[in-house]
Formats: structure tokens, C-alpha cells, sequence
């Protein structure tokens, strides 16, 4: 799976955080929807174009079968939908043959 994926891998931000410790009420990867801590045994993805918050699978809609095809593409980038909606976030496709097509369906 992409390290885009689990919340532990991917560090939350470039400077430090402003104290050494998060408060307990506080969690380290809240959900942009829910607000709930993400773990690295939820199915999670992360916004990487814009806003870098980490989602639920199922607080996103996002069907399994999505879910699954995203994480295995590892030059797959999602966003949410709200980046997606306030910001300017160019959607962009990669050509890929039918044969590549037919290959990643499992055809």
C-alpha cells in the first residue's frame, strides 16, 4: 500500500509541533469528517493535494472496491471533497492502454 495510507508512516507536518506532547482529548489524525482519531488499523486516506488531513474510508463514501483500487495505485492521489469544492484543485488523468486498463480490472 502507498505510505499515503497509514497515518503513522506519514509525518503530520515539516516544522515541529509547538509542544513535545498532543493533548489527550485531542487526537493525533482526526478524521476531516467525524473529527475521530485515525489509526493505522482503520482503512484511511489521506487528502494529499491539498488540505493533508486524514478521512475514514467510510466517513468519505468511498466503496471498498474505490477504497481498494486507490490504495493500490501507488500514483493515485485523492482529495475531498470539500479541497475539491473551495479550491482550485486541478483533476488530472493519466492515459493508460486497454491493455493496462484490462490488467488493473483483473479482466
Amino acid at each position: 500500500p502507498s505510505p499515503s495510507m497509514h497515518p503513522r508512516q506519514q509525518p503530520q507536518s515539516s516544522a515541529p509541533p509547538a509542544t513535545d506532547t498532543v493533548p489527550a482529548d485531542q487526537p493525533s489524525y482526526p478524521c476531516g469528517i467525524c473529527n475521530q482519531e485515525v489509526t493505522d488499523d482503520d482503512e484511511a486516506i489521506l487528502c494529499e493535494r491539498s488540505c493533508e488531513r486524514w478521512f475514514h474510508r467510510m466517513c468519505t463514501g468511498l466503496t471498498q472496491r474505490a477504497y481498494d483500487l486507490l490504495t493500490a495505485e501507488s500514483q493515485a492521489e485523492w482529495v475531498c471533497d470539500t479541497c475539491i469544492s473551495g479550491k482550485s484543485i486541478p483533476l488530472e488523468m493519466e492515459k493508460c492502454t486497454a491493455e493496462e486498463m484490462r490488467v488493473n480490472d483483473g479482466s
